[in-house]
């Protein structure tokens, strides 16, 4: 019995230029491997060819979906929150310096609105966090002792009056004598003396 022969001719495969014999018209690959690539790059070239139509597509799909879009990703999250813990810790260890250099830019080009923003929310919960805030300064203060003392002096070269202020208010509690005054009002009562007197 003679075998049949095929319809096709051996040609080339598309992905990894190996001789077949192909099973119809429109085969290209010599095997699922191959069929896999040749898939893969197709996806990839009709990506780049059709970037904005497709991100439009998907930008409307997204806001035709909301909410389902949310509660699905919400579900896989809590499904699987240790998961994507760990990776987020993993990725942050990996890349502390880039975070470094992108925290430190955008305060830069922040650094005024994250001041008054940040000196609002301290004033607005200062009572209230109050030994939160100490207890920070006090584990800070312990753990850079050196860098706090320089900044200490450096504060007190730059502001004597201010350090007066404080000696002589320290001095008045420990003598308990009542009322004190800051060294905005201590520098107003000095120049008024120094007007009305001399």
């Amino acid at each position: 019995m003679s075998r049949k022969k095929s319809a096709y001719k051996e040609k080339p495969c598309g992905v990894c230029e190996t001789m077949f014999m192909p099973t119809g018209p429109n085969a290209s690959c010599c095997s699922d491997p191959c069929k896999k690539i040749r898939l893969i790059t197709y996806r990839k070239t009709h990506q780049e060819a059709n970037k904005e139509q497709i991100a439009a597509r998907t930008k409307a799909h997204r806001e035709a979906n909301k909410e389902a879009l949310a509660a699905k990703q919400k579900a896989r999250y809590e499904a699987n929150k240790e998961k994507y813990a760990a990776r987020s810790k993993a990725w942050r260890e990996a890349n502390k310096e880039q975070i470094a250099a992108r925290e430190k830019a955008y305060y830069e080009a922040n650094k005024e609105g994250i001041t008054t923003k940040g000196k609002a929310y301290r004033e607005a919960n200062r009572e209230a966090n109050k030994e939160k805030y100490a207890a920070r300064s006090k584990a800070w203060r312990e753990a850079n002792k050196e860098q706090f003392k320089a900044t200490q002096k450096e504060w007190a070269k730059a502001y004597p009056e201010k350090v007066k202020a404080t000696q002589h208010k320290r001095r008045a509690r420990k003598a308990a004598i009542p009322g004190h005054f800051t060294a905005a009002e201590w520098e107003a009562l000095k120049a008024f003396y120094i007007i009305n007197i001399y």
